[in-house]
Order: C-alpha cells, then sequence, then structure tokens
C-alpha cells in the first residue's frame, strides 16, 4: 500500500486506463478472430460443402424424376413416331447422364471432409455418406441394366425397383446433409455463446478490477485534496499556527503540495515579524515622523518590499523637503502675483481707454477713406467716358483719312484720264493737220473738209486747253488733298497720343480706385482687429482683476501649505 502511495498520480490513472484499454483490445482481437474463423469455416462447410453438394443432389433427383417421366412415355405410349421415339431416348440417356454426374460432383465436392463424408451418419440408418454413395452407385447401375429403352428389353419390375432405392439413396443423402448443416450450425451457435460468455466473463473481471482501483484511487484523491483545502482555507482565514500531518505529505502530486503547502505555512510565520514591523512603522509614518528605520533582515521578496518601502520614504521625504522648500517660494511668489496682478489691472484699463481713442480715430480715418472712395470713383468714371469719346473721334478721323485716301487716289486716276484727253488731243491735231494736207491736195474739191480739219483743229486746241486747265485744277486738289492727308495724320496721331495718356490716366485712376478700395477694406480689417483688441483689454481687465483675486487667494493658500509641512519631521 505505500509503493501504491507513493506513485505519480498520472500513474494511478494509468492503472486504470492500461487494463481497461488492453483488456478491451485483446477481447476485440480475440472476438474477431473467432468471428472471422467461425464465418470462415461455416462459409466452408455450410455454403461451399453442404450447401453446393445439397444443390446438386437436388438437382440429380430432379434430373432422375425426369428420365423416369421419359422412360414411362416410351414404355406406355405405343402411338410414338420414330422422331418423338427418338427424342424420348435423347431425353433420357441425357438426363440419365446428368443424375450420375451431379452425384459424382457432390460426392466429389465432400469427399475430402474426413467427418462428413465418412464418419457422419444418418440418424435413423445409420449409414455414412461414403456407404449411400456406393449403394446408390450400385442401385443406379442396376437399375440402367435391368431394362434397356431403345430395344424394349429387360425386367421392368426390377426395374422400377431399383429405380426406387436409388432415389431413396438420393433422399438419405440430401436429410444426412440437412443433419449435418443443424448439427454443425448448433455447434458454431455455441461456439460463439461460449465466446460471447468468456468475453462478458474478461469484460466484467477487467471492471470489477478498474472499479476498484478507480475507487481507491478517488478516495485517496479526495481524502488528500480536502485536507490540503482545508489547511489552505484556515491559512488564508489567518490562523498560522496549524501543523501539517507528515503523514499525509507521500511522494506523489498530492504529497508534493502538502510539502508546498507546510512550506508555505512555515513562510509565512516567519513573516509575520515582517508585516508587524511594517505596521508600526507605516503607523509612525502616519503620525508624520517621516525618520524610520527597518531594523529586521528581510529575506526573499519581503527584501524587494523593504528596498522598495525605503524608497518610497526616502522619496517621499525628499518630496516632503522639496514641498517646503515650495512652499516658501510659493507663498513668496503668489505677494509678487498679487502685486502684479493688481499693476496689470491697472494697466489694462489705461490700455482700453488708449484703445477706445484709437478707435474713434480709425472710424474718422475710415470715412475719409469711403469719401476719397467715392471721389475717385466718379473720376475713373468721367475719364472712362472721355476716353470713349476719343475713341469716336479717332474712329472718324480714321475714316475721314481713309476718305481723303481715297480721293487721291481718284484724283490720280483723272490724272491719267487728262492725260488721255491730251495724248487724244494731240493725235486730233496731227490728224486735222495731215487732213489739211490732203485737202491742199485735193484743191477745189478739198474746201469742204479743210473746213472740217480746221474745226477739228480748233476743238482739240480747245481740248487740250481745257484739259490743262483741268490738269492744274486737279494738281491744285490733289496738292489740298496731300496736306489734308498730312494733317488728318497727324490729327489721328495727335488723337492716339492723347488717347494713350488718357488710357494711362484711367488706369492710374483705375488703380487710386482700388488702392482705395483695399484701403477701405484694410481700415474695416484694423478697424475690426481694433475692436477685438477692445474686447480682448476689456476680457484682459476683467481676468487681471479675478486673476489678482485669485492670487490673494493663492498666497493664503500657501500659507496654509507651509503650516502643514510644518508639521512632518524631516531628516
Amino acid at each position: 500500500m505505500a509503493i501504491f502511495k507513493n506513485l505519480n498520480v498520472s500513474f494511478k490513472l494509468w492503472l486504470i486506463v492500461i487494463p481497461a484499454v488492453l483488456a478491451l483490445a485483446g477481447l476485440t482481437w480475440l472476438f474477431v478472430t473467432r468471428s472471422n474463423e467461425i464465418s470462415s469455416e461455416s462459409k466452408t462447410v455450410l455454403y461451399d460443402e453442404v450447401f453446393v453438394s445439397t444443390a446438386l443432389i437436388m438437382n440429380a433427383d430432379r434430373d432422375f424424376y425426369q428420365a423416369a417421366v421419359a422412360e414411362k412415355e416410351l414404355y406406355l405410349n405405343d402411338s410414338l413416331t420414330d422422331e418423338e421415339r427418338e427424342t424420348l431416348l435423347a431425353d433420357f440417356d441425357e438426363n440419365a447422364r446428368q443424375t450420375l454426374d451431379r452425384i459424382t460432383q457432390a460426392m466429389g465436392n465432400l469427399s475430402d471432409n474426413e467427418a462428413l463424408f465418412h464418419n457422419f451418419t444418418h440418424a435413423d440408418t445409420g449409414a455414412s455418406l461414403s456407404e449411400l454413395y456406393a449403394d446408390f452407385n450400385k442401385n443406379y447401375s442396376s437399375w440402367k441394366y435391368a431394362y434397356v429403352n431403345d430395344m424394349g428389353v429387360g425386367d421392368m419390375a426390377a426395374h422400377l425397383s431399383f429405380f426406387d432405392n436409388a432415389r431413396e439413396d438420393i433422399n438419405l443423402m440430401t436429410e444426412t446433409l440437412e443433419n449435418y448443416a443443424n448439427t454443425k450450425s448448433a455447434e458454431m451457435a455455441d461456439e460463439v455463446r461460449s465466446s460471447i460468455m468468456v468475453s462478458v466473463a474478461v469484460i466484467s473481471a477487467v471492471v470489477l478490477l478498474i472499479v476498484f482501483l478507480a475507487v481507491v484511487i478517488l478516495f485517496y484523491l479526495r481524502n488528500n485534496i480536502r485536507y490540503i483545502t482545508n489547511v489552505s482555507q484556515r491559512i488564508a482565514g489567518g490562523e498560522l499556527s496549524i501543523e501539517i500531518d507528515r503523514n499525509r505529505c507521500s511522494k506523489d502530486e498530492i504529497g508534493k503540495l502538502c510539502t508546498a503547502t507546510g512550506e508555505i505555512l512555515r513562510q509565512l510565520n516567519a513573516y509575520v515579524d515582517y508585516i508587524n514591523e511594517i505596521t508600526d512603522t507605516l503607523e509612525t509614518m502616519a503620525q508624520g515622523d517621516m525618520r524610520i528605520q527597518l531594523q529586521q533582515e528581510y529575506t526573499g521578496q519581503f527584501a524587494s518590499v523593504k528596498e522598495a518601502f525605503m524608497g518610497v520614504s526616502e522619496t517621499l521625504g525628499g518630496t516632503l523637503h522639496m514641498l517646503h522648500d515650495a512652499s516658501e517660494q510659493v507663498n513668496s511668489g503668489a505677494s509678487m502675483i498679487s502685486s502684479g496682478a493688481q499693476a496689470l489691472a491697472t494697466g489694462t484699463e489705461e490700455q482700453a481707454n488708449a484703445v477706445e481713442k484709437l478707435s474713434v480715430f480709425i472710424d474718422k480715418v475710415t470715412e475719409d477713406t469711403a469719401s476719397n472712395l467715392t471721389v475717385v470713383a466718379a473720376a475713373s468714371e468721367s475719364m472712362d467716358t472721355t476716353l470713349i469719346k476719343i475713341d469716336e473721334s479717332t474712329r472718324y478721323m480714321e475714316e475721314m483719312l481713309a476718305a481723303m485716301n481715297s480721293m487721291g487716289e481718284t484724283s490720280n486716276k483723272i490724272k491719267a484720264v487728262i492725260k488721255l484727253i491730251d495724248d487724244i488731243a494731240f493725235q486730233t491735231n496731227i490728224l486735222a493737220l495731215n487732213a489739211a494736207v490732203e485737202a491742199a491736195r485735193a484743191g477745189q474739191h478739198g474746201k469742204g473738209f479743210a473746213v472740217v480739219a480746221e474745226e477739228v483743229k480748233n476743238l482739240a486746241n480747245k481740248s487740250a486747253d481745257a484739259a490743262e486747265t483741268t490738269t492744274e485744277l486737279i494738281g491744285s486738289s490733289i496738292t489740298s488733298a496731300e496736306q489734308g492727308i498730312e494733317i488728318a495724320n497727324n490729327t489721328a496721331q495727335a488723337l492716339g497720343e492723347l488717347s494713350e495718356k488718357i488710357k494711362v490716366i484711367s488706369q492710374t485712376f483705375s488703380g487710386i480706385e482700388v488702392s482705395s478700395k483695399q484701403q477701405a477694406e484694410v481700415m474695416n480689417e484694423v478697424k475690426q482687429g481694433i475692436s477685438q483688441i477692445s474686447d480682448v483689454v476689456t476680457t484682459n481687465t476683467a481676468t487681471a482683476e479675478e486673476s489678482a483675486s485669485t492670487s490673494e487667494e493663492l498666497s493664503s493658500q500657501a500659507e496654509l501649505l507651509y503650516n502643514e509641512v510644518q508639521r512632518f519631521k524631516l531628516d
């Protein structure tokens, strides 16, 4: 029992699992093996031998009966034709041959089974299959040769007697095989039943063993776990004076847990002194005395606790020193802040007055800027109108210049026409001269033609004079037109220069208008900024007053803080 007690819990659990697994595996293997053997034996004996042989014997009995039917027809019917007789004889021979072949095949299938073929006997006759087979062969041969059908000779009574004996042998063979099949089935059922009973017995034994081991292990685990749980609950409740039962501290996991619990209990007893000293020290600190020291030597995790505790003490002392110094500085600073807040309040009030005056001045400048913007806009509009008129005059001058250029071109064309008239007059004079010469040659007959020639000459001279006069007038007109074109060009150039200057002036006024608008926008923004500054100054004034009040409160709180820090006793 001591060995079992010191085993690991996992091994104890394996004592339950392993036998169960092995038993189930062995029973499964045994059952499967035996089932396969019984199945194979059943297939070999009951099917391959008994069933097949029984089917052959029953088919042989059917063929034997069919041969007897054909033989009876041959023997009793005298009105058969030769063809019908031949057919019946063929059926008889075929059925008789198949009967012998099937019986021989069935017995050959059973001859290897010694227990069945030679030893198993019929229940009533006591004959074995081998004996029945030999008796069948003898009766079959006697039946076959007792009467010859194709010749119609022999002893029919003996023939029928041998037939009955042979069929009786066939029936006895069938019954013997049925009896053997029933007997073998019963034996196999008994074997299966025996296997099941053995399996049930083994399983029952294994289950009982497993139940026994499980009960033992469960009781052991429950009692020890309950004991350790009870001890742990008492420790958790603050009871540290209990003792651990060494008999329960075995070498398994539960025993190790019991031993560890005892070690924890002993260590907790050692930690009580640490806790008491830390508690006393915390009470001292709570009374304001920060000059502390832990006298005991702490081990384990409590060494880290001691270091952390002393670190907290040093840090807290340093913090209190800093608070002491800071409270003095805060008190002094609060007084300075209070004075500064009062001065700030006075300054912000003066700033508010200055901002108000500046706001009035900015409003005046904004109004003047808006007035200037109106004047500049009107001047810019007038310059735009003037520029439009100058552009129209320039366009008219260009049209007049084009007309005068057209007149010059027309004068040039008139000059060409006058030149043509001069040429015609010159040619006419030549023709008149020629006509006069011809008239002189004609004498008396040419007098009338000479008169005409003279008139033509006079007309040509007048045309030449008129053309010359016209040329002079046209030349004077062309000269005047050229002077007019020059004057028009100079006028157009002057108007163009005037238009460019007007455009420059207009652009300047436009720039002045844009600048005035931008200046107006800037002044509006400045006005808004002054308004915001006024709001901020007003807010700053209120804030300064609140700051003054708060600084006074801060000064009183700093004094209280200084008094509170003075209560602590520091190194």
